[in-house]
């Protein structure tokens, strides 16, 4: 990921996920998470 595209990225994880308990936003590449960039 680009610098744009992280910034995008939380954003939309900040303004979509919400939780009463303590949490941290991780920016993961997509090779982490089992998926292939095109």
């Amino acid at each position: 990921m680009k610098g744009r595209e992280k910034v995008k990225a939380l954003e939309k994880a900040i303004n979509t996920f919400k939780s009463k308990n303590p949490f941290f936003l991780v920016v993961m590449q997509p090779y982490y998470v089992g998926l292939k960039s095109q």
